[in-house]
């Protein structure tokens, strides 16, 4: 069972992928909480356990005392200061005094006031440190301005922040690389293989039905690739099995030829002997015209087997006229025929048959079914042995009509000099009647049945 669960995801190409996708994505998500937390301790090592971020908030402050100092800026030069800020965006600048925030670079400053009074009343003189809790938690050195006065500067640098934003985008990037390129390898691998598949079709296409398909995998571009190979195979063999019928006709029509020209030749023989009445005597005659009579049925009998070999080996369709038929009628019409030919070729024929016992009746071609009737009166005549009385039987069981014949044999090796054809078509006919023919040999005898269904009539 597990053995059968595991071929039926094999073999499926979308299951395949749908599992290359949950794999992929239980890999990345397996990842991505220690690759995130090892990206986030480099870089908190680097910038808080090497003081990289003490030095640069350090280097931020210089920047401003310098640029205070070189400029002259005073305490009241809000402006000035805001002009300082806006070029170091990433820094957070907080001035006060023992009472009041002056400046903080969280505050809204883009504004213009006309007085410097007017900044005081919209934010300093409403600003109190008391209010700001948070400033208890920042650092804060003292900065001298050019009026003399010094403030609580807090300088801080977030340059940082946007190197781990940088890094988590890094980080995103990279989980989906780690998803991506190994699904669109595997998808790369099934487009190659269909581009590959579609040459070799070119291949096929040209007339090269040797060049073997490659077959890679088990899903269905497999089946896809096994099949054409499949069908490749099956047309060579056809072709193949064309090429040696043609070679078998040849050779068989050869034969035949050769072997009806013979007896031909004979009969026109006989025949011109005939008519210039160049007999001795009435027994040299009666001699001349059996030996014609001969000649003229073997070749009656090979003429049947030509026509037996292309109708077996080529297929050769024929429309069949099927009537319906009383049995009774089949034994008096047919039957009573063939009983005649048997004993006028010197056979004791048994056949205790009373045609009005049988009511059932069955569907035939009567020009066909007379053929089948005349190939086991061939075979009786060229196999059976005169000395042994024919056995003709008839009788109606499991809603079949049963035809038997029994003969005796002259040599049991006899009939390996038989092609078989006879037979064969024998078996087509009755296939085409719904019916079998079933033959047998035991002790020296042999039985021929053929087997008809009968009609079923509706109660």
């Amino acid at each position: 069972m597990w053995y059968k669960f595991i071929h039926f995801f094999k073999d499926r190409l979308i299951i395949k992928l749908a599992l290359a996708i949950i794999v992929l994505l239980c890999i990345v998500y397996g990842i991505s909480g220690p690759l995130e937390a090892g990206i986030y301790k480099l870089l908190d090592y680097y910038y808080f356990d090497l003081g990289n971020m003490i030095k640069e908030d350090n280097a931020c402050r210089e920047a401003f005392q310098e640029y205070v100092t070189e400029n002259g800026i005073t305490s009241e030069d809000i402006d000035s200061i805001c002009e300082w800020n806006s070029e170091y965006p990433d820094v957070s600048l907080v001035l006060t005094d023992d009472t009041y925030i002056r400046y903080s670079s969280s505050a809204n400053y883009n504004q213009s006031f006309e007085r410097l009074a007017d900044y005081y009343n919209y934010h300093t003189t409403q600003e109190l440190i008391s209010n700001h809790t948070e400033l208890y938690y920042m650092t804060f050195y003292g900065i001298t301005f050019a009026d003399g006065v010094t403030l609580f500067a807090s300088v801080e640098s977030y340059g940082y922040t946007k190197v781990y934003l940088f890094a988590y985008y890094l980080y995103l990037l990279f989980l989906l690389l780690l998803f991506l390129i190994p699904l669109l390898l595997i998808v790369r691998g099934k487009i190659n293989y269909i581009k590959k598949l579609a040459r070799e079709l070119r291949i096929l296409e040209s007339g090269d039905l040797t060049y073997n398909m490659t077959e890679k995998g088990s899903d269905e571009i497999y089946q896809l690739a096994y099949g054409i190979n499949q069908m490749r195979l099956s047309i060579l063999e056809k072709q193949q099995q064309a090429d040696a019928n043609q070679i078998a006709n040849q050779k068989l029509i050869t034969s035949l030829s050769h072997d009806l020209r013979t007896p031909l030749t004979s009969v026109i023989g006989y025949l011109e002997i005939l008519k210039q009445h160049k007999y001795k005597n009435e027994a040299q005659l009666q001699e001349f015209l059996d030996k014609s009579s001969e000649k003229a049925f073997l070749m009656k009998d090979l003429s049947d087997k030509i026509f037996e070999y292309f109708l077996v080996s080529q297929r050769i369709y024929e429309e069949y006229h099927m009537e319906k038929i009383p049995v009774a009628d089949l034994i008096v019409g047919l039957l009573d025929n063939m009983v005649f030919d048997l004993e006028n070729l010197g056979f004791s024929v048994e056949a205790p048959l009373d045609g009005w016992q049988y009511s059932g009746s069955c569907l035939m071609d009567v020009e066909f079914m007379q053929r089948v009737l005349n190939n086991i009166l061939s075979n009786i005549r060229k196999y059976a042995d005169a000395a042994v009385p024919i056995s003709i039987n008839a009788s109606e069981h499991d809603n079949f009509f049963e035809l038997r014949f029994t003969n005796g044999i002259i040599d049991a090796d006899t009939e390996k000099e038989s092609t078989g054809i006879g037979l064969k078509t024998c078996e087509k006919i009755m296939r085409e009647h719904g019916g079998r023919i079933v033959t047998q040999m035991q002790e020296h005898r042999f039985t021929t049945s053929i087997l008809l269904p009968l009609i079923q009539e509706k109660q």
